[in-house]
């Protein structure tokens, strides 16, 4: 089976940068198209734990945009080789949802992505991320789990 666009998710782990390793590998063997995406969850909004302390929470989110971007781009840096076919995307959402949905806007073939070894309550009460992309995608879905 040939791939023609690999969509990568990232969350800056060993784990997610060894998937984009393999992402690349499989994008080399096939000259297919790379797509690197990192999503920042939406910061939520809440009152502040102290009346008096302001916060800015728009500020806050785009510090965390800004990192985020920069962290994207070093990644795809030291892994992605420079003839290989990169676009970087940087979302905000639930990034089970946005990943599904950049897949599918991007007429992705196969979804190369990490799971991270989570706690049994970590799943029951947030989903696997991993999990989630499974279910919704309607590409195939190879997951690198840690300690693979």
């Amino acid at each position: 089976m040939n791939f023609h666009n690999i969509l990568c998710p990232i969350d800056f782990t060993e784990v997610s940068r060894r998937s984009l390793v393999k992402a690349v590998e499989l994008a080399q063997k096939d000259k297919a198209r790379l797509v690197v995406v990192h999503v920042v969850a939406e910061t939520p909004w809440m009152v502040p734990p102290v009346p008096t302390m302001p916060v800015d929470m728009g500020r806050y989110q785009e510090e965390l945009l800004k990192s985020a971007r920069s962290k994207l781009s070093d990644m795809v840096n030291d892994n992605v080789p420079g003839e290989l076919e990169c676009k970087q995307v940087l979302e905000t959402g639930s990034p089970g949802q946005e990943i599904v949905k950049l897949a599918k806007d991007s007429g992705v073939d196969l979804i190369v992505m990490a799971s991270r070894e989570d706690s049994a309550l970590d799943r029951f009460l947030f989903g696997s991320v991993a999990e989630k992309v499974i279910r919704a995608s309607t590409c195939p879905v190879l997951v690198l789990k840690e300690g693979e």
